[in-house]
């Protein structure tokens, strides 16, 4: 009895000491991985993402929830029929929009002169964000801008129009705490926005134009991912240390196992440390072109496996996002960017000279999915500026098969 007592006390002391020992060892990785993230200048820690971020407006958030209300959800089919064909085939339907959603332009319009809002963010007790009443409507809000500029450049208003525009662009820095869903929020419509001021550049003044250049320029995706991608990684360890209940829903594919093995210790410790690890992975391609960044992101793809569905992957993998969509359309606005500025470049010095140039300048941005020269060609009607797109391949400009702007003159 004695020596069965002994064994058991061994064992138990072994197990207790194996528990301590593994959250002692994957500690020291953690340690070493932050230490990497911090001499680069990243934040780690919920606490110091304030040095990075803007405080932003109380007031520009109000602004903003008060936008939402005129523009809900059972009407996002009708406002982005209006954005295709609808403002020149229903004249009459498009005049009863703009005299409808007067109100709500004029506070979008509002919102984009008033600098970046703040709904207050708490990274470090779980993001109690007061933002639900805007995720859904923001990018409908943006729709109806896109709509008033059609319809004002079609009355000849093409200055008021780009406005509309460049006030559209401004909404791309609307919030001020940048976490992931955020900005994949205020991307929403803002291809088609750069593709607008593109088109109305060759109409508008030269006034006009250079403020909207102005705003373009200081687009940055890539730079508000990697700002999201701390803030989301900063928040997600604090959840894993401060042991909060993850809800995961069932179309996520990773419901059961994660949560509860969080309460373990040295499990928990291996969660924030593999978080750790695919931030500093991600923040390796975020910054760069998809050319330079592919094969980093095929990297961080390859040591996830996403497609592993076992209990040790899936934890693993807990509060890190496959990041290969996102990276994509990252990439896309990034690559639309410098095609507007491209097309800009193009119609002033068609203004200049009083002809289009025979090529484009090479000090504008390269394509950043090729790293070669974007594409331009003069057209019957006009001119197209365009990117190879995702698979590398120029095909000439072929709208099916790359990320093209067609500019009519």
């Amino acid at each position: 009895m004695r020596k069965t007592l002994i064994v058991v006390l061994v064992v138990i002391a072994a197990l207790v000491a194996a528990y301590f020992l593994a959250a002692g060892i994957i500690d020291l990785r953690i340690k070493a991985v932050s230490g990497r993230l911090e001499r680069a200048g990243y934040a780690v820690a919920a606490e110091e993402l304030p040095r990075l971020f803007a405080d932003g407006s109380k007031e520009a958030a109000a602004v903003l929830r008060q936008a939402a209300e005129h523009f809900p959800k059972d009407e996002r089919g009708r406002i982005a029929g209006f954005d295709t064909l609808g403002w020149k085939t229903d004249p009459a339907g498009l005049r009863a929009l703009r005299t409808e959603k007067a109100e709500g332009l004029r506070l979008m319009l509002k919102a984009s002169t008033m600098g970046q809002a703040n709904f207050e963010m708490d990274y470090e007790n779980g993001m109690n964000a007061q933002l639900c009443g805007i995720l859904s409507q923001f990018g409908y809000g943006r729709t109806c801008l896109s709509v008033e500029a059609r319809a004002l450049a079609a009355e000849g208003r093409a200055d008021s129009a780009l406005g509309m525009v460049d006030a559209s662009l401004r909404l791309s820095h609307a919030l001020a705490e940048p976490v992931f869903i955020y900005t994949l929020v205020e991307l929403l419509g803002l291809d088609s926005a750069l593709a607008q001021a593109a088109r109305l550049s060759a109409v508008a003044s030269p006034a006009a134009v250079e403020r909207v250049v102005t705003t373009i320029r200081g687009l940055n995706p890539n730079a508000d991912l990697t700002k999201s991608l701390q803030g989301d990684g900063a928040w997600v360890r604090n959840a894993i240390r401060s042991g909060h209940t993850f809800v995961v829903a069932e179309n996520q594919g990773e419901p059961g196992f994660s949560t509860p093995a969080l309460w373990f210790l040295p499990l928990r410790r291996y969660a924030e440390l593999k978080q750790l690890e695919a931030e500093e992975q991600q923040l390796a391609f975020a910054g760069r072109p998809w050319y330079e960044g592919l094969p980093l992101l095929e990297s961080h793809e390859r040591s996830f496996a996403f497609e592993d569905s076992s209990p040790m992957r899936r934890l693993a993998r807990f509060g890190v996002v496959n990041m290969r969509p996102f990276y994509q359309r990252i990439e896309r606005n990034s690559v639309l960017r410098d095609l507007a500025l491209a097309a800009i470049a193009v119609t002033t010095e068609r203004r200049k000279t009083g002809r289009l140039p025979e090529m484009l300048d090479p000090s504008l941005p390269a394509d950043r999915f090729t790293g070669k020269s974007c594409g331009y060609k003069a057209t019957p009607g006009g001119f197209v500026v365009y990117s190879a797109g995702r698979d590398g391949e120029d095909n000439g400009g072929d709208p099916e098969k790359d990320l093209v702007i067609d500019v009519r003159i």
